[in-house]
Protein backbone atom coordinates (compact mmCIF):
# COMPACT_ATOMS: atom_id res chain seq x y z
CA UNK A 1 0.00 0.00 0.00
CA UNK A 2 2.97 2.19 0.94
CA UNK A 3 4.40 1.65 -2.72
CA UNK A 4 1.05 2.21 -4.44
CA UNK A 5 1.61 -1.47 -6.16
CA UNK A 6 -2.18 -2.67 -5.82
CA UNK A 7 -4.61 -2.07 -8.84
CA UNK A 8 -8.21 -2.92 -8.17
CA UNK A 9 -10.58 -3.33 -10.92
CA UNK A 10 -13.33 -1.03 -10.43
CA UNK A 11 -16.02 -3.82 -10.72
CA UNK A 12 -14.54 -4.98 -7.79
CA UNK A 13 -15.48 -1.41 -6.06
CA UNK A 14 -18.56 -1.94 -7.27
CA UNK A 15 -19.01 -5.21 -5.95
CA UNK A 16 -17.95 -4.48 -2.88
CA UNK A 17 -20.40 -1.68 -2.39
CA UNK A 18 -23.15 -3.98 -3.81
CA UNK A 19 -22.09 -6.67 -1.13
CA UNK A 20 -22.72 -4.39 1.80
CA UNK A 21 -25.89 -3.20 0.89
CA UNK A 22 -27.28 -6.00 2.67
CA UNK A 23 -26.18 -4.75 6.12
CA UNK A 24 -28.74 -1.67 7.67
CA UNK A 25 -27.74 2.05 5.80
CA UNK A 26 -25.95 3.30 9.13
CA UNK A 27 -23.51 -0.11 9.47
CA UNK A 28 -22.89 -0.89 5.99
CA UNK A 29 -20.14 1.44 5.29
CA UNK A 30 -17.91 -0.38 7.90
CA UNK A 31 -18.40 -3.67 6.05
CA UNK A 32 -16.88 -2.40 2.70
CA UNK A 33 -13.31 -3.19 1.95
CA UNK A 34 -12.58 0.37 0.25
CA UNK A 35 -14.00 2.05 3.89
CA UNK A 36 -11.99 -0.55 6.27
CA UNK A 37 -9.14 0.24 3.58
CA UNK A 38 -9.13 4.49 4.04
CA UNK A 39 -9.94 4.15 7.61
CA UNK A 40 -6.94 1.72 8.62
CA UNK A 41 -4.24 3.27 11.07
CA UNK A 42 -1.79 1.70 13.46
CA UNK A 43 -4.01 1.94 16.29
CA UNK A 44 -4.98 -1.49 17.80
CA UNK A 45 -9.41 -1.62 17.33
CA UNK A 46 -9.18 1.43 15.08
CA UNK A 47 -12.12 -0.54 12.91
CA UNK A 48 -15.12 -2.38 14.35
CA UNK A 49 -14.77 -4.49 11.45
CA UNK A 50 -11.83 -5.16 9.16
CA UNK A 51 -12.97 -8.86 7.68
CA UNK A 52 -12.47 -7.83 4.14
CA UNK A 53 -9.06 -6.07 4.87
CA UNK A 54 -7.94 -9.13 6.54
CA UNK A 55 -8.74 -11.10 3.25
CA UNK A 56 -7.29 -8.83 0.97
CA UNK A 57 -3.84 -8.84 2.62
CA UNK A 58 -3.85 -12.92 2.63
CA UNK A 59 -4.70 -12.57 -1.38
CA UNK A 60 -1.97 -10.10 -1.31
CA UNK A 61 0.35 -12.51 0.41
CA UNK A 62 -0.25 -15.36 -1.41
CA UNK A 63 0.83 -13.35 -4.97
CA UNK A 64 3.50 -12.36 -4.02
CA UNK A 65 4.95 -15.34 -2.92
CA UNK A 66 3.68 -16.69 -6.20
CA UNK A 67 5.78 -14.39 -7.95
CA UNK A 68 9.04 -14.44 -5.96
CA UNK A 69 8.56 -17.93 -6.58
CA UNK A 70 8.03 -17.62 -9.94
CA UNK A 71 10.96 -15.76 -9.88
CA UNK A 72 12.98 -17.87 -8.45
CA UNK A 73 12.44 -20.28 -10.69
CA UNK A 74 13.18 -18.81 -13.78
CA UNK A 75 16.22 -17.44 -12.18
CA UNK A 76 17.34 -21.39 -11.60
CA UNK A 77 16.46 -22.12 -14.84
CA UNK A 78 18.47 -19.50 -16.43
CA UNK A 79 21.52 -20.51 -14.62
CA UNK A 80 20.96 -24.41 -16.08
CA UNK A 81 20.78 -22.99 -19.47
CA UNK A 82 23.84 -21.00 -19.23
CA UNK A 83 25.72 -24.06 -17.40
CA UNK A 84 24.69 -26.34 -20.36
CA UNK A 85 25.92 -23.72 -22.96
CA UNK A 86 29.11 -23.61 -21.34
CA UNK A 87 29.55 -27.60 -20.88
CA UNK A 88 28.65 -27.76 -24.58
CA UNK A 89 31.28 -25.10 -25.65
CA UNK A 90 33.68 -26.98 -23.13
CA UNK A 91 33.25 -30.52 -24.88
CA UNK A 92 32.94 -29.04 -28.70
CA UNK A 93 36.61 -27.48 -27.32
CA UNK A 94 37.74 -31.03 -26.04
CA UNK A 95 36.31 -33.32 -28.48
CA UNK A 96 35.63 -33.58 -32.24
CA UNK A 97 33.28 -35.31 -34.24
CA UNK A 98 35.71 -36.97 -37.00
CA UNK A 99 34.35 -40.18 -39.42
CA UNK A 100 31.19 -40.66 -36.90
CA UNK A 101 33.34 -41.16 -33.55
CA UNK A 102 35.07 -38.63 -31.19
CA UNK A 103 38.47 -38.19 -31.05
CA UNK A 104 40.27 -36.25 -28.65
CA UNK A 105 42.20 -33.15 -29.59
CA UNK A 106 45.91 -32.49 -29.04
CA UNK A 107 45.89 -30.37 -25.60
CA UNK A 108 49.05 -29.52 -24.38
CA UNK A 109 48.76 -31.97 -21.55
CA UNK A 110 48.68 -34.67 -23.84
CA UNK A 111 51.16 -34.03 -26.27
CA UNK A 112 52.97 -33.62 -23.20
CA UNK A 113 52.45 -36.62 -22.23
CA UNK A 114 53.58 -37.83 -25.39
CA UNK A 115 56.68 -37.01 -25.57
CA UNK A 116 57.51 -38.62 -22.15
Amino acid sequence: MNQHRLIVDPTVIEDDYKSAQVYPADKATRYMLFYQMTRLTRDRGALSHDDRLDALSMAVAYWVQQMAADSEKQILDRKGELLNAELDKFMENCFHVKHGGYQQQDTWLSSTMRHL
